[in-house]
């Protein structure tokens, strides 16, 4: 007998949003709709299971509308006889006193108690799972207990009772491989390794924001958040829909797109032709929409663009400059909704990125580079920043993250920063911002 789930992870409900405030609240909407759209999606499809594997909220202030759609969203399932899996992550970790223990999912009543089954802390918990009078599916769950695991919990997941059904495991997890785990604190971390130990056919995982596979002779898979929340979490955002039997799974798991909102970023690089003002960098953006590498799936975007290149001054200013820079966004959106380029454009972002030097910075640089200095230690600061956020580690770069934010968070908030920081720091060690040069 084969059995059919929808893979969900870091739903992350009653999060902090990316944006104005117009957007910040189109995507806590949105967040709550791709969750309506996940569960009926699961009833539409006959489905036998949908399963979280972590992060269902983002912390303990979950207020009471998204505890209540989820509380509905699951009581619905149930009704509809599909199974509800949900193991806890570092944001809703589950041990006493936890808000994911006060959610009560179990106890939604009698179809609950049969088809809603949680794994709340670091004890493994088995279930098999029915389907028409017959066993369809054997899972193996295990949940963080609180918000900083840094045990390797997948080897309490070992170990299965049946053979002749498919097995699957929910873990909240950082496999360093992964792409994306760069992004995420090691909680909970696991390996290649470590996973094939398990002996599961199918690793629903979760932590890690990026979709993709694991390993290429592994079926361990992250299926992404559910809702981008910001540009740093752009692209396509939903579930895998995954096929298994008793023999592994039947074929690899299938995307299914549910989020409202989409986050993406374009480079617009002006190399041959002046850029000189907001027809230029809308007819630029427009071009970047039609050209895309992955289609817009969901009916709203918000739109982040770097404007490098060849740049008007008077450009370059209005990009500097917060008022101007709002304005002319304000214009791109207008217009660009106006022509239709891309549904509901929520709100673009534009931002400086990095560009060519002129020959006489040129020469600055190579000046400032010829000898130790402070300055030289702030370009070479400034272009590692660039390449990789890490390079910020340990240092207080921005006052408005709070001093338990962690690594990940820290290098996703610097990220978005540093495009164009080692031009600026040029600019203004040699004043071409205005500045008195070397202030």
């Amino acid at each position: 007998m084969s059995a059919r789930v929808l893979h969900l992870a870091d739903l992350h409900l009653d999060s902090a949003y990316g944006g104005r405030p117009a957007t910040r609240s189109a995507l806590r909407r949105a967040t709550l709709e791709a969750l309506d759209r996940a569960f009926a999606f699961a009833v539409d499809e006959g489905l036998d299971a949908v399963v979280v594997a972590g992060d269902a909220f983002d912390d303990a202030g979950l207020g009471h509308e998204c505890r209540t759609r989820l509380r509905t969203g699951v009581a619905a399932l149930a009704r509809a006889g599909v199974h509800f899996v949900y193991a806890t992550g570092n944001h809703d970790p589950g041990g006493p006193g936890a808000e994911a223990r006060r959610l009560g999912l179990e106890r939604l009543g009698s179809a609950a108690r049969e088809r809603v089954h949680v794994a709340l802390d670091g004890r493994a918990q088995r279930f098999v799972l029915p389907r028409d009078g017959r066993d369809a599916l054997e899972v193996s769950a295990v949940g963080h207990e609180h918000a900083r695991v840094t045990d390797d919990l997948s080897a309490r997941l070992r170990g299965w009772t049946r053979d002749d059904l498919p097995r699957l495991a929910v873990l909240h997890t950082q496999v360093g491989a992964a792409r994306g785990a760069d992004d995420h604190a090691p909680y909970a971390p696991s390996s290649r390794d470590s996973l094939a130990r398990i002996g599961a056919h199918y690793l629903a995982l979760g932590h890690v924001h990026v979709r993709g596979r694991v390993d290429p002779g592994l079926q361990a898979w992250y299926p992404g958040n559910l809702q981008g929340r910001s540009a740093r979490e752009s692209g396509p955002k939903g579930g895998l829909l995954v096929e298994l039997d008793a023999d592994g799974v039947l074929q690899d798991p299938r995307f299914v797109p549910f989020a409202g909102v989409e986050h993406r970023t374009v480079d617009l690089g002006f190399a041959d032709e002046e850029a000189r003002g907001a027809d230029d960098v809308l007819h630029a953006a427009a071009r970047a929409l039609h050209v895309l590498p992955e289609p817009i799936h969901a009916p709203a975007l918000v739109l982040r663009a770097r404007v490098s290149g060849r740049l008007a001054p008077s450009l370059e200013r209005d990009l500097a400059d917060r008022s101007a820079r709002a304005a002319l966004e304000d214009t791109v959106r207008d217009e660009l909704t106006a022509a239709g380029a891309a549904g509901e454009l929520l709100e673009v972002e534009l931002g400086l990125g990095s560009r060519a030097l002129p020959a006489s910075e040129d020469a600055l640089l190579d000046a400032l580079l010829a000898s130790p200095s402070a300055a030289r230690e702030a370009l070479e600061l400034a272009r590692a920043i660039e390449l990789g956020a890490e390079a910020a580690d340990g240092l207080a770069l921005d006052g408005s993250l709070p001093a338990s934010t962690d690594a990940g968070e820290r290098r996703r908030r610097i990220a978005e920063l540093a495009p164009g920081l080692q031009a600026e720091v040029l600019r203004r060690i040699s004043g071409a911002d205005g500045a008195e040069p070397g202030r």
